[in-house]
């Protein structure tokens, strides 16, 4: 538990200037939604997780595509976090992308 309030602290203090203040929004009357970043999620996700689709994402391939596309999106994307994330080494990746080049 310590190591995950660490990682939580580092991240808010790493990220402070970006951070949304809800309650702040809150009284100031402005929206507080996320509905619509949401609505498009669920239904890219859903749409790929329906059981009729020929091609369908387990669970954990769902949630490893997930972690993907956010270190893509906040700059932090390596092979060394790809690696960690198929269960392979860092090595492996780099062997088989030079092999495929």
């Amino acid at each position: 538990m310590y190591w995950n309030l660490r990682r939580l602290y580092f991240y808010i203090e790493r990220n402070a200037g970006t951070l949304v203040n809800y309650g702040t929004r809150y009284h100031k009357g402005l929206p507080i939604s996320s509905s619509i970043a949401e609505s498009a999620v669920n239904l890219v996700v859903s749409h790929r997780m329906a059981k009729k689709q020929q091609m369908r994402w387990t669970d954990e391939g769902a949630h490893c595509l997930a972690q993907v596309r956010v270190a893509v999106l906040n700059e932090e994307f390596s092979v060394e976090k790809l690696a960690v994330l198929t269960k392979t080494s860092a090595a492996e990746n780099s062997q088989s992308a030079r092999r495929a080049a």
